[in-house]
């Protein structure tokens, strides 16, 4: 979920530019409800 950029505090289902640019890139990008994953991948590297 991101802003839609109307400063009303509504927000829309998709990604930020920066956010869709490294996931194009094939850069994995996590948020705060996916940061157990993030964990995971890293103790396990």
């Amino acid at each position: 979920m991101i802003y839609d950029g109307s400063f009303s505090n509504k927000k829309i289902v998709g990604q930020g530019v920066t956010s869709q640019l490294l996931s194009d890139h094939n850069i994995q990008v996590f948020s705060e409800n996916t940061i157990e994953q993030l964990k995971e991948l890293l103790d396990n590297a």
